[in-house]
């Protein structure tokens, strides 16, 4: 099957899938809520507003910093989180584009 897919999908969605694999737990989505709506926020700031533990914290943010959705920056002894929108938006223009290019002009409607 994957072999009758265009090259140049493959590519485009192999670069965006960690980026939707990470935005499939509903515990990412409320953590990039949360990050989203404050200017500087730490681990401890994050951890405090969940109900999990701090290691399932740092699990959770660790996912979506390898998948590129946040970036973290050590200030002191505290780490600072914040949201890289750029990956997202690049992900969603490229699923875009797919639905573009491939998808049935009657079955969006």
């Amino acid at each position: 099957m994957r072999e009758e897919i265009p090259s140049d999908i493959l590519e485009e969605w192999a670069a965006i899938g960690p980026i939707l694999d990470a935005l499939g737990s509903e515990v990412r989505q409320d953590m990039l809520i949360l990050l989203g709506a404050g200017d500087r926020i730490t681990i401890k700031g994050v951890a405090d507003k969940f109900r999990i533990s701090r290691s399932a914290v740092v699990h959770h943010l660790n996912t979506l910093q390898e998948a590129g959705i946040i970036t973290s920056k050590k200030e002191g002894k505290e780490v600072i989180i914040s949201v890289n929108f750029g990956a997202m938006l690049s992900a969603v223009e490229k699923v875009k584009a797919y639905i573009d290019k491939y998808g049935d002009k009657k079955k969006l409607d």
